[in-house]
């Protein structure tokens, strides 16, 4: 009797521990909505980013790196986005300054009051680690301050910057 007792408690316990590593590993799976990168043939770097979204949770990341041709990170940034309702959708991607800098426009839910989709434009510049902003993408900003490269932009000055660094590839 004592062992089939044990047997019973031996097999609940697996089975406990196979449901709370199911568990925890459902909850860190992730489901990319945009990624993009680029390398430099000379020296072999790389950088990019990565747009994702937990599959059971409500918060989606947005990874931004720089790997240098030994292994080694020179930026690894990463964003925890609130997400309430829908997933992010991204609504362009697109290099700018000879591949040196990205642009990205997404969509989404920042308050989980409201149902109303916010856009968030972005600029990373690669060569000098600023991020620019778009004064629309406010929740953005509150989210993330520390990591802020450069102050508040107008929208004007938003768009002087997109312009300015889309030219640099012409």
């Amino acid at each position: 009797m004592a062992s089939k007792l044990k047997i019973g408690l031996g097999l609940a316990f697996v089975i406990l521990v196979i449901l709370v590593c199911t568990v925890v590993i459902l909850s860190y799976s992730t489901s990319t909505i945009a990624a993009d990168q680029k390398r430099n043939a000379d020296d072999e770097s790389k950088w990019g980013y990565k747009f994702e979204t937990y599959r059971f949770g409500s918060s989606s990341r947005l990874i931004i790196w720089n790997r240098l041709s030994n292994g080694r990170y020179r930026t690894s940034l990463s964003y925890e986005i609130p997400t309430y309702f829908d997933p992010p959708r991204m609504i362009e991607s697109r290099w700018l300054s000879n591949d040196t800098a990205i642009y990205l426009n997404f969509t989404n839910n920042f308050a989980d009051s409201l149902r109303q989709q916010s856009s968030v434009k972005l600029i990373y510049d690669f060569e000098t680690g600023n991020m620019y902003v778009s004064p629309d993408a406010q929740m953005w900003a509150r989210i993330n301050p520390p990591k802020m490269g450069s102050n508040p932009m107008t929208p004007s000055e938003f768009e002087q910057k997109l312009n300015s660094m889309t030219k640099r590839d012409k």
